[in-house]
């Protein structure tokens, strides 16, 4: 849950729930600038290209319909809004779109530390295994996405320029 409360001309307060303490926390912004504001709700994608590639997913109806439903999230601070939940669909969509393999190293690395255990024992934590499993968890989603991240490098262009990078540096140090 997110309120932001302004008490300010541009300073904010916001109420952040934290999940892991279980408490809500408050955060004083002193100064969000215009140009954050409108770069924040400039449009990468129309929304025609964002129904359209929700529509290209390979999932039932409902889950389109709950996906779509995060494009109408917003934030409002003050008298300015937000439209975080569109670009939040933006910025996956753009990234898959870019990333392809990084992005599937990412959803692979999720479904298989999901499979590891938490480290209780009938209804007892561990401490000691909790640790080494969540570190275990997040070794695999690295992991993962690390090896994703070789293949679209391999395959890009921003591939092709850090390679160039590489080798002119390399070539400017052996002169």
């Amino acid at each position: 849950m997110v309120k932001a409360v302004g008490i300010g001309v541009n300073e904010v307060q916001l109420e952040l729930f934290d999940f892991e303490d279980d408490k809500t926390k408050i955060y004083e912004v002193p100064n969000i600038s215009e140009s954050f504001k409108e770069n924040f709700n400039s449009l990468t994608l129309s929304e025609s290209k964002i129904q359209r590639a929700i529509d290209n997913l390979s999932l039932s109806a409902d889950q389109k319909a709950m996906v779509s439903q995060i494009s109408q999230f917003t934030l409002q601070v003050g008298t300015k809004v937000f439209s975080i939940g569109r670009k939040i669909l933006e910025l996956s969509l753009l990234f898959f779109k870019k990333f392809p393999a990084t992005s599937f190293g990412l959803v692979v690395g999720l479904v298989v530390s999901s499979f590891i255990p938490a480290g209780t024992v009938v209804g007892f934590a561990v401490p000691v295994i909790s640790s080494l499993t969540a570190l275990l968890k997040k070794l695999v989603i690295l992991f993962s996405i690390g090896f994703g991240l070789k293949d679209d490098l391999k395959n890009t262009a921003l591939g092709n320029t850090i390679s160039e990078a590489t080798l002119n540096i390399r070539k400017s140090m052996e002169t």
